[in-house]
């Protein structure tokens, strides 16, 4: 299971593309990554993450500040 701040992050990316209409394979192109990856990463219950550089990265792709991939207050685990 994820941590609470990377099912944050994933699911701001995942609703972007969604916004953009964009399929799963088309981000993964724009991010030089796996469709397979991304796929993990938008899966709750996958290990697979987003790290500083993709959250850069997707600020690039989608026209944004990369500060919206982070919430405005911590996130703690329970």
């Amino acid at each position: 299971m994820k941590k609470r701040i990377h099912l944050y992050t994933s699911n701001v990316m995942k609703e972007l593309r969604m916004k953009n209409n964009w399929s799963q394979q088309l981000l993964a192109d724009k991010m030089g990554i796996s469709r397979s990856f991304l796929k993990s990463i938008e899966n709750e219950t996958a290990p697979d993450h987003l790290n500083v550089f993709h959250l850069n990265l997707l600020g690039e792709i989608f026209n944004v500040s990369p500060r919206i991939f982070l919430p405005e207050t911590s996130i703690l685990e329970d």
